[in-house]
């Protein structure tokens, strides 16, 4: 495989910057459902009378870490197309 100056194998350069953005655009809208369905079962979680106390804790811990790895990879994912890549 060819390799160019830089860390970009030359096989990449022809893709251009917009496709790359979109795809992670694309990411971030997956992202965004997902930490909206996950504020929502949390949100069942705690109202919800017939879930144990006990589950209740540990699920909703298990909720935020996902929430806050779902958070910052959507916010990254923006960021990436955002800053990075400037679609023409």
């Amino acid at each position: 495989m060819e390799r160019s100056t830089g860390s970009e194998p030359t096989w990449t350069k022809s893709i251009p910057s917009w496709a790359v953005c979109d795809w992670f655009y694309m990411f971030f809208i997956v992202n965004v459902f997902v930490l909206t369905m996950l504020v929502l079962s949390a949100l069942y979680i705690i109202v919800s009378p017939s879930i144990p106390r006990s589950v209740k804790a540990f699920d909703i811990f298990k909720l935020i870490l996902n929430m806050l790895v779902s958070g910052t990879s959507t916010l990254f994912f923006y960021i990436i197309c955002d800053r990075s890549l400037k679609p023409v």
